[in-house]
């Protein structure tokens, strides 16, 4: 081999090596790997602090239970008053109009997540091409550090979102929903059995810390599309 060809397999095998770090830093960046592999999924197994959790989709009896508790916490939402005694939570639809007349345009939060994302998968597609045809380190990192840049933008056009509508009475719905499903599918293995992390939805309700956290994180994920 000539020391023309040492030189360039050297480059070659730089820039493949540059190439795995991008693709590793991107879709580490992104949770891309474990948030696939959770939803495809029916259940999901971890471990947090020396226990092991699991997440399961729920039965269908699980999810009329929910359905169940969902309508009893509606009703009981819309009939809470504040100390003017003024209905404390309102529809999605009104806040929206009274935030409009005050200014706040949260259609246009929603135009420019969408605007966003496009941005965003242009990128994407920018950067899997730059992959491909073994593009530059800069330029490989210029997509991954747009991209980044839209996920902040989009993190805080939904929270500045959420915090409007979080008194909606569909966004207290939603909460409820999610928090109680955590309660029904969260177990944890105790002598090689798998039990209920909480017997009780009170007692759920009381627990706070990492470990509810990381089981909602998981519960959100693998109940997409089931609720």
């Amino acid at each position: 081999m000539t020391e023309k060809s040492k030189k360039n397999k050297i480059e070659e095998n730089q820039i493949e090596e540059n190439i795995k770090k991008i693709e590793k830093k991107f879709k580490s960046s992104l949770d891309l790997i474990e948030i696939e592999e959770i939803m495809k999924s029916n259940e999901f197994e971890f471990e947090f602090r020396g226990v092991k959790y699991k997440v399961k989709k729920p039965t269908f009896g699980q999810k009329q239970e929910t359905q169940s508790k969902k309508t009893e916490k509606e009703i009981e939402l819309i009939q809470i008053k504040d100390d003017n005694d003024n209905y404390k939570y309102k529809s999605r639809e009104e806040l929206i109009k009274i935030y409009k007349d005050r200014g706040i345009d949260i259609d246009e939060l929603d135009s420019t997540f969408v605007s966003l994302e496009r941005k965003k998968n242009d990128l994407q597609i920018k950067l899997g091409k730059g992959l491909k045809e073994k593009k530059s380190k800069k330029e490989l990192e210029l997509y991954h550090d747009e991209i980044e840049k839209i996920d902040i933008l989009q993190q805080e056009v939904s929270i500045k979102k959420a915090q409007l509508l979080i008194s909606s009475t569909e966004n207290q719905l939603e909460i409820f929903i999610y928090s109680y499903l955590t309660y029904l599918i969260a177990e944890k293995l105790v002598e090689d059995k798998w039990v209920k992390v909480w017997s009780s939805y009170d007692e759920f309700q009381k627990t706070s810390g990492a470990i509810v956290d990381k089981i909602s994180y998981y519960t959100v994920l693998i109940v997409q599309n089931e609720v």
